[in-house]
């Protein structure tokens, strides 16, 4: 079910090409995986003003106007976390950690945000911060089984969906990226393809330790933090095709 979830909004990516196709994008993105809200938020985006901050989102206009005008980004732990971490943020262990700032969620809950959530931080070539966040109204139960396969679609679309974004803000990526080898792009686009390391391995007659060792490489070269957005980048950048 979530591999053509996966397939249906990764070939929409590329159709991001304003701020319109942009909030299009990420109400597909609610609707077909059954989320309460998507939302994205970079600080710093490159053309921009600096310290100016960049918003797209499904949340209401209720939520987004008591959010600015009671200050929360200065205490809600999803920002917060989100600025110095480089890992998926489950916002349950968020409330265990930053527990006497509870209330942020639930006004969030209050306004329709939703009972759970992932926020997954993005490092950018150009200094700029962003973080994708998803959030659900689900039981833990329900959220145990879609967590899994959440983490490892929207971690690939928070990092394609930046880089469409500097797309069209003028931002341009490309001076940013190394050559990479050939073994480089290969291992990528095995990972790319849905292979594991053992398998890219196999068919490219080599070890699984020279595998990381290339996608290690690539990643450096392309500037990401993690595989996933090094693989996303790849893709973004035409370097790699998926599939």
């Amino acid at each position: 079910m979530f591999d053509r979830l996966f397939d249906d909004t990764f070939g929409r990516m590329d159709g991001v090409v304003d701020r319109k196709s942009g909030d299009q994008l990420l109400k597909h993105v609610k609707d077909l995986y059954g989320l309460s809200h998507v939302a994205y938020i970079c600080i710093n985006l490159p053309t921009t003003e600096a310290g100016s901050v960049y918003f797209q989102g499904t949340y209401s206009d209720s939520w987004v106007k008591y959010y600015k005008s009671h200050k929360l980004a200065l205490v809600d732990p999803v920002a917060r976390e989100g600025l110095s971490s480089i890992l998926p943020l489950d916002w349950d262990f968020l409330r265990k950690w930053h527990s006497e700032r509870n209330y942020v969620f639930d006004e969030g809950r209050n306004h329709g945000v939703g009972k759970r959530g992932l926020s997954f931080p993005i490092r950018g070539v150009h200094g700029e911060i962003a973080v994708f966040s998803i959030s659900a109204d689900v039981t833990e139960k329900e959220w145990e089984f879609m967590r899994r396969m959440l983490v490892r679609d929207m971690q690939v679309f928070s990092a394609h969906f930046h880089h469409q974004i500097l797309k069209f803000a003028g931002a341009d990526t490309f001076k940013l990226v190394q050559k990479l080898s050939m073994r480089e792009v290969d291992c990528l686009n095995y990972v790319a393809a849905g292979l594991t390391l053992p398998a890219a391995a196999e068919r490219m007659k080599i070890t699984e330790r020279t595998v990381r060792f290339h996608l290690e490489n690539a990643r450096v070269k392309l500037d990401c933090l993690t595989t996933s957005q090094a693989v996303a980048k790849a893709v973004g950048l035409g370097i790699v095709i998926p599939g």
